[in-house]
C-alpha cells in the first residue's frame, strides 16, 4: 500500500510540467484515492482476522451501522471457513483470538 502511495507521489512530482496535464490529474485522483483507502485499512485487516468472535462483530456493527450487512455477511463467511482446520491451525487461530482479544479497541 505504501509503495502504491509513494510511486503515485513520485508521479505528481514528475508529471508537474505543463505538457503533463492529464497524467498530472491521472496521478493525483490515483493518490487521493489511495489515502482515503489508506484510512480504511486497519479496519479491513480486523475483519480479515478469523479470531473475531460474536462481541467483536456487535462492537464493529455498533461502531459502523453503515456497514451491518457487510459484517453479517462476513462474519457468516468466517463461520463456514472455520470447518475443516487441522489442530496446528486451531491453535494459531487461537492466539489470534488472544490477540485480538487483547489488542483491539473498537
Amino acid at each position: 500500500m505504501q509503495a502504491l502511495w509513494r510511486t503515485a507521489y513520485k508521479l505528481t512530482k514528475q508529471f508537474m510540467h505543463p505538457d503533463f496535464k492529464g497524467p498530472m490529474r491521472a496521478s493525483v485522483t490515483i493518490k487521493g484515492k489511495l489515502e482515503k483507502f489508506k484510512i480504511d485499512m486497519p479496519l479491513i485487516t480486523a475483519l480479515c482476522n478469523p479470531g473475531l468472535k460474536e462481541r467483536h462483530w456487535e462492537r464493529m456493527s455498533d461502531k459502523v451501522p453503515k456497514l451491518s450487512k457487510l459484517f453479517v455477511d462476513l462474519k457468516n463467511w468466517h463461520k463456514r471457513n472455520e470447518h475443516g482446520h487441522s489442530n496446528n491451525e486451531s491453535t494459531q487461530r487461537e492466539k489470534r483470538d488472544l490477540s485480538v482479544e487483547s489488542g483491539v479497541e473498537l
